[in-house]
């Protein structure tokens, strides 16, 4: 039954269709000899995209796939820090700060915008158990590199997540270790790079 399991969850990914953009389009609009940068909704929507199969996408590096990376801080300004246990065997046993994944074709919305909401409303709840509020959300920027095997296919949209008093978070199998951590306290030298990024466009407050 395992193994029956796992063959339906590989044929799901090579079957579905995700959120991306071309490289000429990105190289286009930005400068992406930067890991990081701001970015505001109106630029962000102004991108043109498409949905590719995922299974090429992973390994196309003619286009990256856009994917919703969310930091989430409680009342007291704590950042949400974890060990990586999911199914991304690239990225586990390093530190993460970040929640996101894939935007697919069944994530809608009238705008770019809204459709990246869309994906990463459905990876929270399933990682995370939560619910948010347009109003709990900011968009910071945009990480890109191309030194790492999730690099050279991705691009990370970096949202920061104020958490209210009464939210409580319940985690996925995926995440272990959860902690709340003081961003002057990070040991960044253990975190994945993409976490390395989005903390620095944070203490940047979003410019560089």
């Amino acid at each position: 039954r395992a193994a029956g399991q796992a063959d339906q969850g590989r044929e799901a990914v090579k079957n579905e269709k995700v959120l991306s953009v071309e490289l000429t389009r990105l190289r286009q609009s930005f400068d992406l000899s930067r890991q990081y940068w701001p970015i505001d909704v109106v630029v962000l929507n102004r991108l043109s995209y498409t949905y590719v199969d995922r299974s090429q996408a992973e390994a196309d590096f003619s286009c990256k796939q856009l994917i919703p990376y969310a930091l989430i801080f409680d009342q007291n300004g704590r950042i949400c820090t974890y060990q990586r246990h999911g199914s991304e065997l690239r990225l586990i046993g390093k530190l993460s700060a970040g929640i996101g994944g894939h935007v697919n074709d069944r994530d809608q919305g009238p705008t770019l915008y809204d459709r990246l909401l869309s994906g990463l409303r459905r990876e929270m709840r399933e990682e995370i158990g939560l619910s948010f509020r347009p109003s709990q959300i900011t968009v910071l920027g945009m990480i890109n590199e191309d030194e790492s095997a999730v690099g050279r296919c991705h691009l990370g949209i970096v949202f920061k997540v104020h958490l209210d008093v009464c939210q409580k978070l319940s985690f996925s199998r995926e995440i272990a270790n959860p902690e709340w951590q003081r961003m002057e306290q990070l040991p960044l030298e253990h975190f994945e790079l993409w976490s390395k990024l989005a903390i620095q466009l944070v203490k940047q407050g979003g410019s560089v």
